[in-house]
């Protein structure tokens, strides 16, 4: 005999960690080589006089807007420089030259893995004062052949993303089909179905801030997911990326997270699911229908909850904010509850077997 038990057995509590990051900016002993695995940008710059000949020995500085970090640096004999190990962002560029007016360029903004350059013309100074240029979006890149989609922290926060798990937004990426496991979408769920330009699944590579997110027990899938408002950019390099990337024939996904700035933030969020809010299914509505049965809606329960903060770290007289060493700190914390039931089909001997 067999019967079919439909249980209310519930999942038990699970919540997804607390996410830390720590971010110390300027501080050299934090600053990763070259062979690591790197996802920050660089920016090439090269001054010129409006005759269009170099200018070597030109004064550079590159401001973050976000922490006001000032990274100063001067042209060489082509008249160029090569700003390294960028964090994403939006920056500005003053440069200036002996009897020459500065400039400055402003709304320059760098994505993960990008490799752009700018070119700066100066004006001698007996022509014009001061010249400041507004860049527009983010620069081309020309310094390599390596294509990554991005998407950014203002479109991280406005996409609809399923259980607050940033890394389904490959979903909304050209090239990348992530493959629908139902309710395989948590947080904590530890599975990899990305085909990135028609690619096999479970040959990518998924990393957080450049460092590897893979997990140990399975094949490239990831191990650990950030909240969604605490991810800053996400990215996928589908293809030509360098050698650096080349521990898979799939593609590179990487999850940059937010940091502190030189201002106070913070923000909280709630997401809730209850079965009555939720519409009945299309198997009940087609069996109430046929068999006149009266399945209700499927009991399913959900509450996320989340907040996060990040600034600057100033105690008077023990850590103190200066020109030079400027700590911040940024924490998120996301805390997720699903109920659900489970459905159990059992077998067990009749009275007639049993005797």
């Amino acid at each position: 005999m067999r019967k079919r038990f439909n249980m209310k057995r519930l999942h038990p509590l699970r919540c997804a960690t607390a996410f830390l990051v720590c971010v110390f900016a300027a501080l050299p002993f934090f600053t990763r080589s070259a062979s690591a695995q790197d996802y920050r940008a660089k920016l090439t710059v090269t001054v010129t006089d409006s005759t269009g000949a170099v200018i070597p020995g030109a004064t550079l500085q590159l401001t973050r807007i976000s922490t006001g970090i000032v990274t100063p640096a001067k042209t060489d004999a082509t008249g160029t420089f090569i700003f390294q190990f960028l964090e994403p962002d939006t920056y500005s560029l003053k440069a200036s030259a002996t009897s020459m007016n500065p400039s400055i360029v402003t709304g320059i903004v760098l994505q993960s893995y990008a490799a752009s350059s700018i070119s700066v013309v100066l004006k001698p100074a007996s022509v014009s004062a001061q010249v400041t240029v507004t860049a527009e979006g983010a620069l081309l890149e020309t310094q390599t052949a390596s294509r990554a989609f991005n998407i950014t922290n203002q479109t991280v926060k406005e996409l609809p993303v399923i259980n607050g798990n940033p890394v389904l937004l490959g979903n909304y990426i050209p090239g990348v089909r992530i493959r629908n496991l139902g309710i395989y979408t948590e947080p904590w769920t530890v599975t990899s179905q990305y085909m990135i330009n028609g690619g096999l699944m479970y040959l990518n590579e998924f990393q957080i801030d450049g460092a590897p997110n893979d997990a140990e027990f399975a094949n490239n899938t990831y191990a650990y997911t950030p909240p969604q408002f605490a991810t800053k950019e996400f990215s996928v390099s589908s293809n030509n990326y360098d050698a650096e990337y080349g521990h898979t024939s799939g593609g590179v996904v990487n999850l940059s997270t937010l940091s502190g700035t030189d201002q106070y933030h913070g923000m909280g969020w709630s997401n809730f699911r209850r079965t009555g809010w939720d519409a009945n299914s299309f198997q009940n509505k087609y069996e109430n229908s046929v068999n006149g049965t009266k399945y209700g809606t499927p009991f399913n329960t959900e509450t996320q909850l989340g907040f996060q903060v990040g600034g600057p770290i100033a105690i008077p007289h023990l850590v103190a904010q200066s020109t030079k060493y400027k700590p911040y700190f940024f924490f998120a914390f996301d805390h997720y509850t699903e109920l659900l039931p489970r459905s159990l089909l059992l077998s067990y001997p009749t009275a007639k077997m049993r005797t």
